[in-house]
């Protein structure tokens, strides 16, 4: 479970996390996640659910189905914020003690 916080109706949320994909052939669907939001509803002034199924679909490699494919810039740009958070706390845990070697 995962505790988001408030938001506001024109507010989103990225939310990243890693899948570990079994070896397969291709796969037309392969649900990766099942996931439920609840959340309190304004208009009909009541708790509401939403879920939906995180699904991939893995086709054959043949070296150039992939070609020009690359990473999502926008999951990119959330796991380099992790990276950079990482690191800085890294940073933060030996500056504490003088650790500066």
């Amino acid at each position: 479970e995962l505790w988001v916080g408030d938001m506001m109706s024109e507010e989103h949320k990225d939310l990243l996390f890693r899948v570990t994909m079994p070896s397969c052939g291709p796969i037309e669907r392969f649900a990766v996640a099942k996931v439920s939001l609840s959340y309190y509803s304004v208009p009909s002034s009541a708790m509401a659910t939403a879920e939906a199924v995180m699904a991939l679909r893995r086709g054959q490699h043949d070296g150039a189905a992939g070609r020009g494919a690359g990473p999502d810039p926008l999951i990119s740009r959330q796991r380099n914020r992790l990276l950079v958070a990482s690191v800085f706390q890294r940073a933060r845990e030996l500056a504490e003690p003088q650790n500066f070697s």
